[in-house]
Formats: C-alpha cells, sequence, structure tokens
C-alpha cells in the first residue's frame, strides 16, 4: 500500500483503488500519508479533502493527523506549523498553504483538494440497501470526480473493504476510468493473483504463492482467521476479508463482476496507470521500488 501512495505523491498513479481486509491500518496510513507528503517529502503545499461514511471516524482521523504534526518528535524533524486563524478539527492549514479538510462522504460538495482521500465509502450496516448503496455510489459519480484542484494532477485514493458487488469499488471498476487497484484477500487465492501495472509496466505482484497464505498473519494468525470465518459466515467472510463480493443468494455474480469458480479459467490482473483505463495481462516487466512512505527516518 505504501508503495501504490508513493507513486500517486510521484505523480505516477493519479486514480488509486485499495480493496483489503478490516484491520489493516488503512486509516492510520492515509493519516501517515498525509503527514508523510507534507515532512519527508517536503510538500505542506498539498490541499487534502478527506471523507468516510462515518463523521466521526473521518474526524478522528483528522485530529490524529493535527496531533502527529504537532508532535515535538515530527516538529524536531520537520518544524511545519499549524495556523492559529484555521486550525479546527474538521479542518486546518498549515503555514505552508497546505490543509486537511474532514467531511462526511454525503456532505463532499462545495470543496476541491490535491488529494481526495475516501476511507470506507459504506457502513456494513448498510451496504446491503439498496438506496443506501446506490447513494453513496451516487455521490462517488457525481460528488467526488470533480472534486480536484487540477483534473490532470490532483489524486483520488479510495480504501475500503469489499461489502456489496455494486459497491464504489465495484462501480469504479466497471466504470474503467483508470483506477489502478491494488486488491489484497487475506486469504491469498492463486488464481486471483493481484498485479498492478503503472506506465504500462508491472508495478506490483502479490509476494505469497501458497492458497491461504495470510495477508497479516502476525495481527491475524491462522486459528483467528478461523474464527472470523464462523462468527461471519461465508458471505461476509468472502466480501470483507476475501475481497470477493458474492449474492446471498449464491447465484452466480452479475454485472459483469466475476465468480471465484469463473476466475479459476481466467486470472485476475489489477491493472491500470495514470491516463489509462484497466487492461488484463497489460505488458509486464520490471518492477521499480522505492523507500517507504511509512518510514519516518530522514
Amino acid at each position: 500500500m505504501c508503495r501504490h501512495l508513493e507513486a500517486v505523491s510521484e505523480g505516477r498513479i493519479q486514480f488509486l483503488l485499495m480493496t483489503v481486509p478490516p484491520g489493516m491500518m488503512k486509516s492510520l496510513l492515509m493519516v501517515f500519508w498525509t503527514a508523510w507528503e507534507w515532512g519527508p517529502l517536503g510538500r505542506p503545499d498539498i490541499q487534502v479533502l478527506a471523507t468516510s461514511y462515518s463523521q466521526p471516524n473521518v474526524l478522528r482521523d483528522n485530529l490524529k493527523l493535527s496531533r502527529l504534526i504537532e508532535s515535538d518528535k515530527f516538529q524536531t524533524l520537520w518544524p511545519l506549523k499549524l495556523r492559529d486563524d484555521q486550525n479546527a478539527k474538521g479542518k486546518f492549514e498549515n503555514t505552508g498553504n497546505g490543509f486537511s479538510e474532514a467531511r462526511p462522504f454525503s456532505s463532499m460538495t462545495g470543496g476541491r483538494g490535491d488529494r481526495v482521500k475516501v476511507d470506507d465509502p459504506h457502513s456494513t450496516e448498510t451496504a446491503e440497501s439498496d438506496t443506501e448503496r446506490q447513494t453513496a455510489v451516487r455521490i462517488f459519480r457525481e460528488g467526488i470526480s470533480d472534486r480536484l484542484n487540477d483534473v490532470t494532477t490532483s489524486a483520488i485514493v479510495i480504501i475500503m473493504q469489499r461489502l456489496h458487488e455494486q459497491d464504489v469499488a465495484g462501480v469504479a471498476l466497471q466504470l474503467d476510468i483508470g483506477f489502478v487497484h491494488l486488491n489484497l484477500p487475506m486469504e491469498f487465492e492463486p488464481d486471483r493473483v493481484c498485479r498492478t501495472y503503472v506506465d504500462h509496466e508491472l508495478f506490483f505482484e502479490d509476494p505469497r504463492t501458497e492458497e491461504g497464505e495470510l495477508l497479516f498473519p502476525e495481527r491475524f494468525p491462522a486459528e483467528e482467521i478461523e474464527r472470523l470465518k464462523k462468527a461471519k459466515g461465508s458471505y461476509a467472510y468472502s466480501g470483507q476479508y476475501q475481497q470477493r463480493p458474492a449474492p446471498r443468494s449464491g447465484g452466480a455474480c452479475s454485472s459483469g463482476v466475476t465468480s471465484r469458480s469463473s476466475m479459476r479459467s481466467r486470472p485476475t490482473r489489477c491493472a491500470a496507470g495514470r491516463g489509462t483505463s484497466l487492461r488484463h495481462n497489460r505488458n509486464p516487466g520490471s518492477s521499480r521500488t522505492g523507500p517507504s512512505a511509512c518510514a519516518w527516518q530522514r
């Protein structure tokens, strides 16, 4: 995830979709990313709109960001000050002309940014409601795409767990509007190896090789996964943890989303780059590496 966010910072990815299980510290990562861009990367001018289905969650994370920026350790390494005249939980500005504004997903009109960070646009409680889900998708299509300061260089990053075939992630992929899709299931499935492509070159390939190999065994060991499967049930686990939503009826997937059984005959390739559309099996090449966006050393 850090490598892909760094590629966004470098201007190599403009639209990034990351689908990952709960508990992968995705919200904290989005906090760290902005702090990294403002501090170690030397881009305090970057303006950020952050959103989530939950207003308390997005305000919580914006507060974490401001506290991190104002911490003694951060200030010692990267002395960036926050402005006294605009330093609230919902929005704060720094002296380098950057800001971070937190908004609920339902209220995204009126602001613009160099980064639009969408962290879980759906609630697990409402994603199966056609009305609630379609409202979130409509906001994504009509209210998010034009929230950019510069439509050619500003970026949209969505990070979420899959909750339904027609959730924001599913619709974004079906629309084929250029999102690079990093898809990381909890348990590795060889027939769904995720490969991402940037500038028509292979950028990332899931390094796991064994069926069922866990994404984060230090945090989610095998026994915990088995407990989760029993507690969640097959439908919820398949969507939230395997990023493979399927109808509760157990029928074939609709609207162009492929079922796991059919995927066995056509391996998934998550591929796209800035200015391109999603493609399958496109121009594999050498991967590029770089420093981690989560490394705070100078």
